[in-house]
């Protein structure tokens, strides 16, 4: 099953080298927030994750510089991450910590489709 995150922010952000760590921290973040013992179980060491995930950085997006849209696929054959995972965006939302900070932007999710 796959999950698509669609992210809005109002400007344009420099590029970081550790893009790919905020996305990783947005993804263990959500897990945290799932109220069940998956994170625990994932990321209490080094070993195989059971799931994938792949940024896109926008249609305006140049060298360096990250538009206004982010979004990223996240995607597993395991319905008990991909459930925990929906779980802790939809308590993410209601908390309003649902953003990646890039930089000195926010970009806040808009849209989500499973």
């Amino acid at each position: 099953m796959r999950i698509f995150l669609q992210f809005k922010s109002s400007t344009f952000s420099p590029a970081q080298t550790d893009v790919r760590k905020k996305f990783l921290s947005f993804i263990k973040k959500t897990f945290e927030t799932s109220l069940s013992n998956v994170f625990k179980e994932i990321f209490s060491e080094k070993k195989f994750r059971p799931y994938v995930f792949s940024p896109f950085f926008g249609r305006k997006f140049k060298e360096g510089i990250l538009g206004p849209e982010l979004s990223f696929i996240f995607s597993s054959g395991n319905y008990e991450i991909i459930s925990n995972f929906w779980n802790g965006i939809l308590e993410l939302k209601k908390k309003r910590e649902d953003y990646i900070a890039i930089g000195e932007n926010l970009y806040y999710l808009e849209n989500t489709n499973l």
